[in-house]
């Protein structure tokens, strides 16, 4: 993500929302669904899709939790 969008206030804001959302069990499609329903949009206007919403919570660093962890330690116990 480039740090324009990163420091974006509301991307900050849909981000704090998406990891919530998250750690509660939504799939990516859901929490792309919620940011779109509540107003949120991406830097450019855009909807939230599963793609935008994995790269909001990926490269924004506040947004790294456990689950992260849990994805890549279930990956390698694969």
């Amino acid at each position: 993500m480039q740090r324009n969008a990163r420091e974006h206030p509301a991307n900050r804001q849909a981000a704090q929302l998406a990891t919530l959302l998250r750690e509660k069990g939504q799939t990516l499609e859901e929490i792309a669904v919620t940011l779109n329903r509540t107003g949120y949009r991406t830097r450019r206007g855009k909807d939230f899709h599963a793609t935008s919403v994995w790269r909001l919570l990926n490269g924004e660093p506040l947004a790294r939790t456990a689950w992260f962890a849990d994805a890549d330690s279930s990956a390698a116990n694969r």
